[in-house]
């Protein structure tokens, strides 16, 4: 590993930069425009390609076998285009020139200075021209990186080349994203890290999970990024992938919620310590009129832990009371929970919900099955006439974020998802991370979890797995959001560049410092993070090992993510574990979660508790 991390290091220094004209590297605004990769003197899909779909997930591919003219034609429709030219040879400068003449090249070059000299008239008109030396699968991962700031350009030209560059010329860029390499390359140990598939490999025989996500970041740089496992158990037919999207459950409250009321506090929009009521008019003439978004947040308003879905959208004429057992018998048949069987009449209430789209019911819930146009209100009127606890001691509720989605559109005026999407996703490059995924991708491409045989009858796949999320339409506080690792590690980058991340300013660094440094004087809780336990640390949901800077949350789904800031750490592992069934407890009681964080501690090297 040590050599292969000098390697490394040598490919990444090497890279030079000959020309940036408009400063149009590191790449930027990744949401605005289209970008196209074309690749010359190559047929297959490059290591290079490859790469870039780490930043740029949408990018349209083009090679040898698209002919020239309809080439052209096609690529009037990008905005830039990155040009790979991995031949010099005569029956490819043609195709090279015609490119560059477009004016939207940006070229990486994978050729020799000497072999580059033969192309000096066809680089005449790109825009932007780096130089690789060597068409090595090292030199095009780390071309791709270069081109989008995963790490500093600082080579320089070892010799003049025909035209204007000379000896030692080189411009010099800083990094502005995640860089990715190997464990050697920030101080970890690869032979311990590597402890992390065995503990994997255990939980998917144990069948805590069919498969996951595993990805490891440490002072800007991803050292781990693999996929375990299938979909489901029994078919294998989908091998997880990491561009795959999990639901992320009780994640999306500190991925999706937690940065919209940190982008409205750093407008001015939201004032933390203001009741939610002062900008969600419904909450204004009832008990929870006083309830602030600071008390939201740390979960400290005395807001019951979750809504009773039964009480709402199941019709009770439909069944003979009880509507759940705890034992099972042939009325009481649907398993719902540990030692909890629904009974199987009971039917949704046919006012909220119906089999078919209409104007009455224009909202999916799941396949087959939608929701009218009143069942959010209906929904939203149920949470605010809960009663609320004597106290407000700590008790985690997913209602309060449900408020506080409520709070954030009211305050802003835009529906939280596009909220989220124009001033935080897009700005990131997190081009999978989103609410109802069905709108953009399909579904090979989403991990199914629970079969659900009481509420919507059918294997989700999706369609978010939380009740409360799904009957509002599959965008709220609590739950929702679907997404994959190297996304994530985006955003969470971005919180430990104090607000910064593709040389764009998302958050100010007083606003990430107020939320990632606030801490309940009750409970473990942060702003709407997760803490470590330091005065129980058997009890804590990280491991023993994390500081007590760590931030982060978990998922019922199985998800977690955690940012130690003191070691510049990043740890996401997504997976599915309530497939096919939400009753599967094995991922808890084999301690997999904190057990894979313990070991990255402790391949730091010279690291201690």
């Amino acid at each position: 590993p040590e050599y292969d991390a000098l390697n490394r290091k040598l490919n990444s220094e090497a890279m030079t930069l000959l020309r940036n004209s408009q400063n149009l590297i590191p790449i930027t605004h990744l949401n605005k425009g289209r970008i196209a990769v074309v690749s010359v003197g190559n047929d297959t899909e490059s290591v290079f390609q490859k790469t870039i779909t780490l930043y740029a997930d949408n990018v349209g591919r083009f090679d040898d076998s698209n002919p020239l003219p309809s080439l052209l034609d096609t690529l009037k429709h990008y905005d830039k285009i990155i040009l790979a030219v991995h031949s010099g040879k005569a029956e490819h400068r043609a195709r090279i020139g015609r490119i560059c003449q477009t004016g939207k090249a940006i070229v990486a070059c994978f050729l020799s200075p000497y072999q580059m000299n033969r192309l000096s008239h066809e680089l005449t008109h790109c825009k932007t021209l780096l130089l690789a030396y060597e068409n090595t699968s090292l030199a095009q991962e780390y071309a791709a990186q270069a081109l989008f700031g995963g790490y500093a350009i600082k080579g320089k030209l070892p010799v003049s080349l025909e035209g204007s560059f000379k000896l030692e010329e080189g411009i010099y860029i800083p990094k502005c994203r995640l860089g990715y390499a190997i464990p050697e390359s920030v101080d970890m140990d690869s032979r311990i890290l590597s402890a992390v598939d065995s503990i994997i490999t255990q939980g998917i025989k144990e069948e805590a999970f069919p498969g996951c996500q595993l990805l490891i970041a440490r002072q800007g740089t991803v050292v781990w990024n693999k996929a375990y496992g299938y979909f489901d158990y029994e078919t294998h037919r989908h091998a997880v992938a990491t561009n795959d999207l999990y639901d992320l459950a009780s994640v999306s409250k500190a991925t999706g919620t937690l940065p919209a009321i940190m982008k409205a506090y750093d407008n001015g929009r939201i004032d933390l310590n203001k009741p939610m009521s002062k900008y969600f008019a419904p909450l204004r003439n009832t008990d929870k009129k006083s309830l602030t978004i600071k008390e939201a947040l740390l979960h400290e308003t005395g807001m019951p832990a979750s809504l009773q879905m039964t009480s709402v959208i199941i019709d009770p004429n439909s069944f003979t009371k009880p509507l759940i057992k705890r034992r099972k018998s042939s009325i009481y048949s649907i398993q719902i929970g540990n030692n909890a069987f629904a009974n199987r009449n009971a039917q949704l209430r046919k006012d909220l919900l119906s089999s078919r789209k209409s104007d009455r019911f224009p909202m999916r819930i799941a396949q087959n099955l939608y929701g009218s146009k009143s069942l959010p209100d209906t929904l939203i009127n149920r949470i605010i006439e809960c009663k609320l606890r004597p106290s407000k001691r700590y008790l985690y509720s997913c209602l309060n974020f449900v408020l506080l989605k409520e709070t954030v559109e009211s305050a802003t005026g835009i529906a939280m998802d596009k909220y989220l999407q124009q001033n935080i996703y897009g700005p990131l490059g997190m081009q999978t991370t989103g609410y109802r995924p069905l709108d953009r991708f399909p579904t090979e491409r989403i991990a199914p979890t629970e079969c659900d045989n009481f509420y919507r009858k059918q294997q989700l796949i999706g369609y978010v797995h939380d009740e409360t999320a799904c009957f509002f339409g599959g965008v709220q506080g609590n739950a929702g959001l679907f997404s994959n690792a190297n996304d994530l590690a985006k955003l969470c980058q971005m919180w430990l560049n104090k607000g910064t991340y593709g040389n764009e300013r998302i958050l100010s660094p007083k606003t990430v410092e107020l939320f990632l440094t606030e801490k309940s004087s009750t409970s473990r809780r942060g702003l709407g993070f997760d803490k470590p336990d330091m005065e129980n640390p058997e009890k804590s949901p990280t491991a023993i090992e994390a500081s007590a800077s760590t931030i982060g949350h978990l998922g019922f789904t199985g998800t977690c993510f955690w940012i130690d800031p003191e070691q510049e750490l990043i740890y996401i592992f997504l997976c599915n574990r309530v497939y096919p069934s939400r009753t599967h407890g094995a991922l808890s009681q084999l301690n997999i979660r904190p057990e894979l964080f313990s070991t990255i501690y402790r391949s730091i090297k010279n690291h201690s508790k």
